[in-house]
């Protein structure tokens, strides 16, 4: 399993707003929605039988916090797909909340 957990200074419906954009422009199949997390899975690749990815989004102190894990469906190894899976979601959320800053 691969994890990686980001701070970002918006409100936590902007931040859950645009993860969930985030996801679906990654391409992912989004299998639940819940208050405070998403669950999701990625496509069978040449490199991989597909991950389990879940985005938690949770209020803190400094901000909205943002974690994702991204693991294998059917194997040991996953030949740098999930952490590959985990910069694809940051930089597809990152990029939706520019833009609805920019509104």
């Amino acid at each position: 399993m691969v994890k990686e957990t980001r701070i970002y200074k918006a409100s936590l419906k902007e931040v859950y707003d645009a993860a969930l954009e985030a996801i679906k422009k990654c391409g992912f199949k989004i299998k639940e929605c819940k208050e405070d997390s998403i669950k999701a899975t990625s496509g069978i690749s040449l490199f991989s039988w597909g991950e389990n990815i879940e985005v938690s989004i949770r209020p803190e102190y400094e901000g909205v916090r943002v974690e994702v894990s991204s693991v294998p469906i059917a194997q040991l190894l996953d030949w740098g797909k999930s952490r590959e899976n985990i910069s694809k979601i940051f930089s597809n959320l990152e990029a939706e909340l520019s833009k609805r800053r920019g509104k």
